[in-house]
């Protein structure tokens, strides 16, 4: 990635991890370049060095370094015990619209005659031998950036082992899918359009705010708790729009789902449509 994505990462990296309740900086490298590190990050050109740790104990080791020194900055993942090799070297920037994404490949290099399953393994958990990890922006938070990167370090590692990956998530099986969800999700926290949805839901419902395909009532359920509580599910993904295409959003481009329901609505791509879920949901009561 160039020098000025770097440094904004390296930034944010440093004064926005207060924020993060799910993880916090354990410990920051201050002295650069590095000196007794790792011989593999040792004198480079580097913009920081984080050890980043997540509530749940999990730690890692997190450089924005030059890795070559050639100018082309790298996030380095390293294990909590930095004496061990690097876990992933992500670099491959791509510009979006919406985002600035690296992409990693997984590419084992064992010497065991074993790398096509391990390959294998790593697709079946992340949907892809690439793996895209969104930076800190407008539309991506940096948690879940950390998330991000948190993830590719336990796919990873998981797949080098040829252990089970535990943690499954849909939507983290897509990473791709990931961002565009994020923006989908940025785009109906502050559309006006969602509320005048909800609304004519209620005066369709008496008042009630009943899921669209399983009629679940979050009110009806939670009392209080849930009362004016449903999800809004975009019946037309942002992936499908063209590079460069806008859409504007309307009240009928919404449906309103429960939180199960919209999860499986999101669960495969291309997404299920609400008719699809509605015969799914009949032929198993």
């Amino acid at each position: 990635m160039n020098k000025n994505t770097a440094r904004n990462l390296a930034k944010v990296l440093k004064h926005d991890l207060g924020s993060c309740p799910e993880f916090h900086l354990s410990e920051e490298i201050r002295h650069l370049p590095l000196g007794g590190f790792h011989s593999f990050a040792d004198g480079k050109p580097c913009m920081g060095a984080f050890r980043i740790e997540r509530v749940d104990g999990e730690a890692l080791w997190l450089l924005v370094i030059d890795w070559y020194d050639d100018g082309n900055y790298y996030v380095v993942l390293y294990p909590s015990n930095n004496n061990l090799a690097p876990i992933a070297e992500l670099h491959n920037q791509r510009n979006g619209q919406e985002s600035v994404d690296l992409i990693w490949t997984y590419s084992p290099r064992k010497r065991d005659g074993r790398n096509n399953e391990r390959k294998e393994a790593f697709v079946q958990a992340a949907g892809s031998a690439d793996y895209v990890v969104s930076l800190p922006g407008a539309l991506v938070t940096l948690e879940d950036f950390l998330e991000d990167v948190f993830q590719l370090s336990a796919l990873r590692l998981a797949a080098d082992e040829l252990s089970d990956y535990s943690h499954e998530s849909t939507r983290q099986s897509f990473p791709e899918g990931k961002r565009i969800e994020r923006l989908h999700k940025f785009r109906e926290r502050d559309s006006r359009a969602v509320r005048q949805a909800k609304h004519r839901h209620a005066q369709r419902n008496n008042g009630a705010l009943p899921c669209e395909v399983c009629r679940f009532d979050f009110a009806r359920t939670y009392g209080p708790l849930g009362e004016s509580y449903i999800e809004a599910h975009h019946t037309r993904p942002l992936s499908e729009l063209a590079d460069g295409e806008m859409q504007i959003t309307e009240v009928d481009d919404f449906v309103l789902v429960c939180a199960n329901c919209h999860r499986m609505l999101h669960r495969k791509r291309p997404w299920a449509s609400v008719d699809e879920l509605r015969k799914a949901l009949k032929s198993e009561t």
